[in-house]
């Protein structure tokens, strides 16, 4: 498994629209510092806090899937050395069950 343990809760409480804050923890696969800080905020308006783990390149989101602590993945269309597809695919072959979102 490789969704964090609250990560079923999570989809509970945010469809339910209750007005609690809410911890996630999210690997933000963006290249662009503005997109990500923008992203971040908007979760937050969303009565969440985030903690976003952001990436940048294939290497660095290898190395974060290692760990599974997250409750979902966003990801940029393009990045430097890869695209969404390659992206998505690493993630499906390390963490098969972690909600991505493009």
């Amino acid at each position: 498994m490789c969704a964090s343990p609250h990560a079923e809760r999570l989809g509970t409480q945010v469809a339910s629209r209750h007005r609690v804050s809410q911890t996630v923890n999210v690997l933000l696969v963006e290249d662009s510092i503005p997109s990500a800080a923008a992203i971040t905020q908007a979760l937050r308006t969303h009565e969440l806090t985030p903690l976003v783990s952001r990436v940048q390149s294939r290497r660095e989101l290898e190395a974060a899937l290692a760990e599974p602590r997250f409750d979902v993945a966003l990801c940029d269309n393009q990045l430097p050395d890869m695209d969404a597809e390659i992206a998505l695919g690493l993630i499906r072959e390390r963490c098969a069950d972690l909600p991505c979102i493009v």
